[in-house]
């Protein structure tokens, strides 16, 4: 027969068996909502960056910048430095900045490459090409070499990418000649 000891033995026995499944069952859901909490923000952030990188001012922005012309990085400096064309710097500025806030949101694991490249990352890999001597130039007279750190590894990170999906990828002659892409991301 069962005295009434071993009845509560086995009760409490139950009793932290089925808490300890609760418990267990509670942790999976967590990390579940976790998960789903993750992915609802990388998807919000990445609709804020597309909705800012996408819009008609934005796009007329790029074609404006891109479709500057210069010799040389004095050149550059005489026609579109902040000082001569504050309109330009202000676009010009505009763009690498949120480029460079991508790369460093896509170092933080934010945001993946693949979403970065299918949305647009290949305008990284343009900008850098025509515009990496004179980010150089700004860096050597007055910005340091860490600025805009970020949108070099974005860029980077892209072209990689597109060489690995596309080889024959030679740019945009219209904005630049291939002679800067290859300049542009070898060391």
């Amino acid at each position: 027969m069962v005295d009434a000891q071993t009845i509560g033995v086995l009760v409490t026995a139950a009793s932290v068996t089925v808490a300890a499944i609760y418990y267990i069952f509670t942790l999976r859901t967590n990390q579940r909502n976790l998960k789903m909490n993750i992915e609802s923000r990388k998807i919000e952030l990445t609709n804020n960056i597309l909705h800012d990188l996408m819009s008609e001012a934005s796009w007329e922005a790029f074609a404006e910048v891109m479709n500057m012309t210069w010799s040389d990085f004095d050149d550059f400096t005489k026609k579109y430095d902040s000082t001569v064309n504050p309109e330009l710097f202000a676009k010009r500025m505009s763009y690498i900045s949120t480029l460079d806030n991508i790369g460093y949101l896509y170092k933080l694991n934010l945001i993946d490459a693949d979403t970065v490249y299918e949305v647009g990352g290949t305008g990284a890999i343009w900008f850098y090409a025509k515009f990496k001597s004179i980010i150089d130039g700004y860096r050597r007279i007055s910005w340091g070499n860490d600025r805009f750190r970020n949108f070099d590894y974005l860029a980077s990170e892209m072209y990689r990418l597109q060489m690995k999906r596309d080889p024959s990828f030679k740019g945009d002659k219209f904005y630049f000649d291939s002679n800067d892409l290859v300049t542009a991301f070898t060391k």
